[in-house]
């Protein structure tokens, strides 16, 4: 048997993800000759990483062009106008042989209605497919992921393109429409470099600031909405709103976790008496810490470390939680606390020359008297230049 020692994986992923974080640039690339331009990972000698879009141009036989958008690039199709045609009913069950007429969707583009993506996209691309489809027009309300269907091209348009496409169907009885594409990744090998490229961006701005501050900085600071200004929603059957749970902080924001206000931050012994509290025995946490470690007993103190959330899972009449926040922007700001369905103690912190780190305490109040389960809100803070969000999730029991 022979070992290797060689940080390099057999596969790409390791190289993949390593570039997507902190790849060099590179000019003049493309995705099988489309989107053209500049290619980095996101924390090159400091800069700020980038969006791609992937407009996709739906071209009818009135001359009007129409920008939806795909993930594939048509592979080796040559086909140029062709058939497009309507179907209700193969997005209601793509499993209905019933609903698929060969005759009909033989070379042509189909129209799925909004409802498809509460079923799966995928399964319907597959039908239409094998029913001899030569590609899919989808109706999304949300703007929050594509997907490649992989056996032909799938292109994602909203709701009022796809009600112009659906007039224009139903005025001219047969439309005709070409399409063009590209290809992508995502999943969480994507995501994780690219998170990990904005927290490089971020120490090279704050060296001196923890790991715990720099979280704190992008949970605070992110998005709870779409690049479209929509609600995120989950992606299969359900397509419900997105909670804590799903998106903790919510999209990060790099601009904004470069400058975030104010900041939850957690020392060493912090995060030693976290683990004493959840049990860990002295030995355990003196052989991870390579210091000798004793513990205090302090029951609450899962509750209290400083996270830049509040979660409480057992949660019975009353609950006090403890929050210490650092001001890391102008010296002289007042921060107040915004509309919450709790009690902040403090409803205003003041910081100054000398103040820059203020405690406060929020209560929780149950006038449920049933078992439940989460609830989600949201702490928020602001000086009317920063927005500083805490997510909060409650189980009543």
């Amino acid at each position: 048997m022979t070992l290797s020692f060689s940080p390099r994986d057999k596969g790409d992923h390791g190289p993949r993800t390593a570039s997507t974080a902190a790849g060099s640039f590179v000019e003049n690339t493309n995705c099988k000759g489309l989107a053209s331009g500049v290619a980095r990972g996101g924390a090159p000698l400091a800069h700020q990483p980038l969006d791609r879009a992937f407009p996709t141009a739906i071209t009818l036989a009135n001359n009007r062009t129409l920008m939806g958008q795909s993930l594939d690039t048509g592979g080796k199709q040559k086909h140029r106008f062709t058939g497009l045609v309507y179907s209700e009913r193969i997005a209601l069950d793509p499993n209905d042989d019933s609903a698929l007429d060969f005759h009909v969707f033989s070379l042509s583009f189909i129209l799925l209605p909004p409802h498809t993506y509460k079923q799966n996209t995928i399964y319907a691309a597959v039908a239409v497919h094998q029913a001899g489809g030569i590609g899919l027009i989808y109706v999304q309300y949300d703007n929050n992921l594509l997907e490649s269907c992989d056996v032909f091209p799938c292109i994602r348009v909203d709701c009022e393109l796809g009600t112009q496409i659906l007039s224009y169907i139903r005025k001219a009885r047969s439309g005709d429409a070409e399409r063009a594409g590209y290809a992508l990744l995502y999943g969480s090998s994507m995501a994780c470099p690219h998170v990990s490229g904005i927290v490089a961006l971020i120490k090279s701005e704050h060296p001196n600031w923890s790991p715990a501050a720099i979280r704190s900085a992008l949970v605070t600071t992110a998005s709870q909405k779409g690049t479209d200004g929509m609600d995120i929603t989950e992606v299969g059957p359900t397509s419900k709103v997105v909670d804590q749970f799903d998106i903790g902080g919510g999209h990060v924001n790099p601009n904004r976790a470069v400058n975030p206000g104010l900041i939850y931050n957690i020392s060493t012994e912090d995060n030693i008496q976290f683990l004493c509290s959840m049990g860990y025995s002295n030995l355990s946490i003196t052989r991870l810490t390579q210091k000798t470690t004793r513990c205090t007993k302090n029951s609450h103190f899962m509750q209290t470390l400083n996270l830049p959330s509040i979660t409480i899972p057992n949660f019975k009449k009353t609950a006090t939680v403890l929050r210490v926040v650092t001001n890391v922007e102008d010296i002289n700001s007042n921060y107040e606390v915004l509309g919450v369905l709790m009690v902040v103690e403090s409803q205003l912190l003041c910081f100054n020359s000398t103040t820059r780190v203020l405690p406060f305490k929020a209560k929780f109040f149950s006038t449920q008297k049933m078992h439940g389960d989460y609830r989600f809100g949201r702490l928020i803070w602001t000086d009317g230049k920063h927005i500083v969000r805490s997510p909060v999730s409650i189980r009543v029991m």
